[in-house]
């Protein structure tokens, strides 16, 4: 199970581990964001720190309904106990957890300051 809070501003977040191109583990907070479908934004300087190295670019539409050209990277995060790959797109933004990290998991949260966000993975049987 991931575990995280809800903020004062009534925002969802998390921790999760990233690795650097040396294996190295840098926890990075995390807004949940439902209207992100990928896996995790990351300012570009915090990718570039981390020694990730751009793969290609992806087309964005922001909230706004703006379109940007975002530079994205993989990385391995530790998600539910477990080393996956991720997409991470670079973005002058606070970290946000998208839903492609979601996926197979119930997301269940208290939406009142300082109470808790809960991620668990789903039985594959379900």
């Amino acid at each position: 199970m991931i575990c995280g809070a809800v903020n004062e501003c009534l925002e969802p977040g998390i921790e999760l581990a990233i690795q650097d191109r040396h294996g190295d583990n840098h926890l990075v907070q995390a807004l949940l964001d439902t209207g992100f479908n990928g896996f995790l934004t990351l300012p570009p300087s915090w990718l570039l720190e981390m020694g990730l190295e751009c793969g290609s670019q992806v087309r964005v539409t922001l909230a706004d309904g703006s379109k940007i050209v975002s530079d994205l990277f993989t990385a391995i995060a530790l998600w539910d106990g477990k080393l996956i790959e991720i997409d991470v797109e670079a973005a002058d933004t606070d970290p946000l957890v998208g839903m492609a990290m979601l996926v197979q998991h119930d997301l269940r949260m208290r939406v009142i300051s300082q109470r808790e966000v809960a991620i668990s993975s789903i039985p594959s049987d379900v």
